[in-house]
């Protein structure tokens, strides 16, 4: 399996200044294992919310869920960061070509996908077949598959951001209050109508991306500006063992209190709180495991929602009256699902593309 975080030979022939001098002194020789395990945990939750939102008496049990798209932005973001500061001079050009192949062509699969299955479906149900248009390459044809196109839109910002402005000695304090503050502003308002002036609903809608994005982009902003901290933070995880766990017990009171209340606020702040914790070392059988599968997480988020909605359709025959044990079942045949596809695709070189 291959390390989470490995060594930054690139920075020894850099000057030991500013930002990558305190990045290569805290993340050298070494690796995150413990951010595959968060990885794993932030896909139980993406699948949590396909699985307890098919019901509306299970909405409130979804909202656990709402921690994993903000995890998986402050993942990208720092990985992005490390990146770059590995390899400063290559051209934005080929960077492009890296993450359209790693991100977008998946992403293409994974809709084509998506609407045979779903076409299939409608076709024993009788219902319409899966409207195709232009938006599907934004939106995807899945509620979930527009994380991808975002996340490549958050990769080429964070490139800039990483390559152009973090090297500068007056970023590391001039941006964290104002991306701070700029966060915590944007998850206390709705996005702007002038942006979300479509008249269709779900994925026909135009700004969908747009609209799931906004709920997001606190933690964007937030990652951006704890950016050239995170080495520190991660040194505070490891050598004082108590934070991890003050850290820990923090971001699941915010996933508890996401239940009872709606305020995209909590959610972000979970996923950034979450994430955290993932920086300290976390031992056990357990956290092996989380590991193991974690390293199979983004073929888990691609793959879990055919075997969500496949499960949905055998199971269910009254949404008015689904039982709490069927909905249960339906989530575990789509983790083992999603997992088992996860680990037969990646034993195909000429498929792992398919899963970045």
């Amino acid at each position: 399996m291959p390390p989470i975080l490995t060594a930054l030979p690139a920075l020894q022939e850099m000057p030991e200044t500013g930002f990558r001098r305190t990045f290569r002194r805290t993340i050298s020789n070494d690796q995150l294992p413990s951010l595959d395990a968060g990885r794993f945990v932030a896909c139980l939750g993406v699948i949590i919310i396909h699985t307890f939102g098919i019901c509306s008496s299970f909405q409130n049990i979804s909202a656990i869920g709402r921690f994993s798209v903000p995890f998986f932005v402050c993942t990208a973001v720092f990985l992005i960061a490390k990146s770059i500061l590995n390899k400063p001079h290559q051209s934005f050009l080929t960077y492009f070509i890296q993450r359209f192949n790693r991100i977008y062509m998946p992403f293409l699969f994974w809709t084509g996908f998506d609407i045979l299955v779903r076409n299939g479906k409608q076709m024993l149900t009788g219902a319409p077949f899966v409207t195709l248009g232009p938006y599907l390459l934004a939106n995807g044809s899945a509620s979930h598959l527009w994380f991808l196109p975002f996340i490549m839109v958050l990769s080429l910002s964070t490139f800039f951001y990483a390559q152009r402005i973090l090297p500068l000695t007056w970023c590391k304090w001039g941006l964290l209050f104002p991306l701070l503050l700029g966060g915590i502003l944007v998850s206390q308002h709705s996005i702007p109508q002038h942006i979300n002036n479509s008249n269709s609903d779900g994925l026909l809608n135009a700004t969908y991306i747009v609209n799931l994005g906004w709920h997001a982009f606190p933690s964007v902003l937030w990652s951006l500006g704890l950016a050239p901290f995170l080495p520190q933070m991660r040194w505070l995880m490891e050598k004082w063992r108590s934070a991890k766990w003050i850290a820990l017990t923090l971001a699941i009171l915010l996933v508890v209190g996401c239940i009872f209340d709606s305020d995209p606020l909590l959610g972000n702040l979970a996923g950034l709180i979450f994430f955290l914790t993932t920086l300290g070392v976390w031992q056990g059988s357990i956290v092996r495991f989380m590991t193991w599968a974690g390293y199979y997480s983004y073929g888990i988020y691609l793959s879990h929602l055919a075997w969500v909605l496949g499960a949905d359709f055998v199971l269910v025959t009254d949404r008015s009256s689904i039982s709490g044990t069927k909905i249960l079942l339906i989530f575990f045949i789509g983790l083992v699902g999603s997992l088992a596809t996860s680990v037969a695709i990646s034993r195909f070189n000429w498929l792992k593309w398919t899963i970045p």
